[in-house]
């Protein structure tokens, strides 16, 4: 016991306190790097209180206050203002930014079309569908059909795969003594088919989005004319071609709301619940909605909430007549246009008696039936 004690190292304490012993120059250098706190000023402590205070915008009735969705701009108090400045709240409606260069000529086909699908309502935008969109899909080799939004063309391509899927286990049911090459052959014969038919209906599905979006140069205004023609000339809508702006003293380029540069914003909803007339042009169409806009925040802050509300319902039955009246006159120059009624005119003399149309007694209708609503 007393050889193995005396036998065990023995630690020299000096040296094992020069080794515990903390840095005290490197102990003064982190202490003096992150003990001391960053000097703030006078002037910065009181711009940040202001700011951590007041950074929302403050409505001036706190019930049933309108949507935030109207463009806003909140102002910013300035770095020079005291503390016990009151913070302003202003509320105006956004600047348009600049539009998109034109592309001329205006071709619908390559813009939003319809979808031919039965009872489809959706507008799609062929040049974003991809080269691959309509290649011949595995396991059958089918495609998609065209004319169809790409949602319903989808669908369409899992039916087709579906009852061919279906084709096939019935043939191998009802094969009886056939063998499994024989089976193979035919089936695939009946995909063939298959497969002409679904192109065949494509075919038909582009001439009718063709007649529909953009019609017939051949359908004139002719007596005696051709009945297919006249049936094309019928199946054509309007609303697919360029319209003439019906502001008074507007002057741009003919329009349409299916463009792929402005589509989205005549069909996007406002917060505000105000709908943008489709009877303007772009420009023309954000300087009104947000003029708008503009008057319901200030009838906002002068009515109260319920008489407010009645105003708005009322705002905007009369913005929906005034989209109805404006679209019927767009109607009529589009379709004059169409089948060449006054293609003779020069530029500034077709405008001015578009100008001239779309403002006549139309106007006086439109207020009198805005004032019995």
């Amino acid at each position: 016991m007393d050889t193995a004690a005396d036998n065990t190292p023995r630690i020299d304490p000096s040296t094992d306190l020069e080794a515990t012993k903390p840095n005290k120059r490197l102990s003064k250098r982190i202490t003096k790097r992150f003990s001391a706190p960053v000097p703030v000023s006078k002037k910065e402590g009181k711009r940040m209180s202001i700011t951590s205070t007041f950074s929302l915008p403050i409505f001036p009735r706190s019930s049933s206050a309108p949507s935030p969705s109207i463009a806003t701009s909140t102002s910013t108090l300035s770095t020079k203002s005291s503390p016990s400045t009151t913070p302003t709240t202003l509320i105006t409606t956004s600047t348009p930014g600049p539009l998109p260069p034109p592309t001329a000529p205006y071709k619908p086909i390559l813009n939003y079309i319809p979808c031919l699908y039965p009872h489809c309502t959706t507008h799609y935008l062929p040049p974003t569908l991809g080269p691959t969109f309509y290649a011949p899909q595995a396991p059958y080799n089918l495609s998609r059909t065209r004319g169809y939004c790409p949602s319903h063309a989808s669908k369409d391509l899992r039916q087709a795969n579906a009852r061919c899927k279906k084709e096939w286990e019935s043939m191998r049911q009802n094969a009886g003594r056939k063998t499994l090459g024989l089976i193979d052959a035919e089936f695939e014969i009946w995909v063939q088919r298959y497969r002409e038919e679904r192109g065949v209906e494509g075919r038909a599905n582009e001439a009718r989005m063709i007649v529909r979006v953009v019609g017939v140069s051949g359908a004139k205004g002719k007596k005696g004319g051709d009945a297919t023609a006249e049936k094309a000339a019928g199946e054509w809508d309007w609303k697919y071609a360029p319209r003439p702006c019906t502001k008074k003293n507007c002057v741009r380029d003919w329009y349409s709301i299916f463009d792929q540069r402005f589509h989205l914003f005549y069909i996007t909803p406002r917060k505000s619940g105000l709908t943008i007339l489709q009877t303007l042009c772009p420009a023309c169409a954000r300087r009104d909605i947000g003029e708008a806009e503009k008057r319901m925040t200030e009838k906002w802050r002068e009515m109260h909430p319920q008489q407010w509300r009645e105003w708005m319902e009322r705002l905007k039955r009369e913005r929906a007549t005034e989209q109805a009246f404006w679209e019927m006159a767009q109607e009529r120059r589009v379709r004059e246009r169409a089948m060449g009624v006054g293609a003779k005119l020069e530029r500034g003399q077709e405008k001015k008696d578009t100008e001239l149309e779309l403002e006549g007694k139309g106007v006086d209708a439109l207020k009198e039936l805005c004032v019995v609503m």
